[in-house]
């Protein structure tokens, strides 16, 4: 099975689908700019033990690996309020490579890191 035919791959593709649309609370912008607000207002407004992920309502729980990566790549300040879980597939060169490119489509700009587990392997432990 080729990267393009992973189950992990299809869920991502419809995690990205998503994330370009246009947002339902705000058309001027598309859902992962929503998101990534969201994100912003949850770590804000919450306790740092608290995982982000359950404090978005109405998020589709099989787009968040591939979410949660891109908000990652996006602000790597998040790192420790996204908790990804290794995925073989989108954590592999390929999968790396494939997300950034998602991203740039997404966001029409590059991430500020490769991804989240370069962002992991810097944080003190």
């Amino acid at each position: 099975m080729t990267v393009e035919q992973a189950p992990a791959i299809k869920a991502a593709r419809d995690a990205v689908a998503w994330a370009k649309a246009p947002s339902k609370v705000d058309p001027a912008v598309n859902n992962y700019t929503a998101l990534y607000l969201d994100v912003l207002r949850v770590v804000r407004t919450t306790d740092a033990g608290q995982a982000v992920v359950h404090q978005l309502p109405g998020l589709a729980m099989a787009h968040w690996p591939c979410l949660s990566r891109l908000l990652i790549m996006d602000n790597p300040g998040l790192a420790d309020r996204i908790h990804p879980h290794l995925d073989p597939t989108l954590d592999s060169q390929a999968g790396t490579t494939w997300l950034q490119l998602q991203f740039a489509e997404v966001t029409g700009r590059r991430p500020l890191v490769r991804s989240w587990r370069h962002v992991k392997a810097s944080m003190p432990r």
